[in-house]
């Protein structure tokens, strides 16, 4: 708290928005309801949280991930920030989304009725040596629902092309 007191006055000064973020497994700031709790605590208007997608996915040392939906859940309503990136649950890869195995599927759509008009940072390069052009529209497919999406042994499996390995999205 001593770094906040010293931050607060000059970022009222300058106008500015404040944001902790939920961290990985073992570092302050997770769970994700502790950050929620601190931020809750500190209650000033201008102290929010950047929501990091793929922090939430790694599982710590016992293998429990306490999952980018249910963070996103407990920390909805102070989020004041993005970093949007994928991982395989295992470490923090920064992978683009949807690359890696977050449940995009759920926390697209949260992201999305939640409605906020901010803009977000993505915390990974382009899939596959792809371009910055490329992500943004397979990251807007992405937040719009547009996913090429068909069934097997009834789960919702993702198409994607066997040639370059993107995600294949409608218009």
């Amino acid at each position: 708290t001593a770094s906040l007191e010293a931050l607060i006055p000059a970022a009222e000064q300058a106008g500015v928005r404040l944001a902790l973020e939920n961290m990985l497994p073992a570092h302050v700031g997770n769970p994700s309801a502790d950050v929620r709790a601190f931020v809750d605590h500190v209650d000033w208007p201008a102290l929010g949280i950047c929501f990091d997608t793929c922090h939430a996915h790694v599982a710590d040392a016992s293998g429990f991930a306490e999952g980018t939906a249910a963070a996103f859940a407990t920390l909805r309503d102070r989020i004041i920030a993005f970093h949007l990136a994928d991982n395989s649950g295992a470490k923090d890869h920064h992978l683009q989304p949807p690359y890696g195995s977050i449940d995009w599927d759920a926390v697209a759509p949260a992201i999305q009725e939640a409605g906020y008009t901010f803009p977000a940072t993505v915390e990974a390069p382009p899939w596959n040596g792809s371009t910055p052009g490329q992500l943004l529209r397979e990251l807007q497919a992405l937040f719009a629902g547009q996913w090429t999406t068909f069934e097997l042994a009834g789960r919702p499996v993702h198409a994607r092309c066997r040639h370059c390995g993107h995600h294949l999205y409608g218009p």
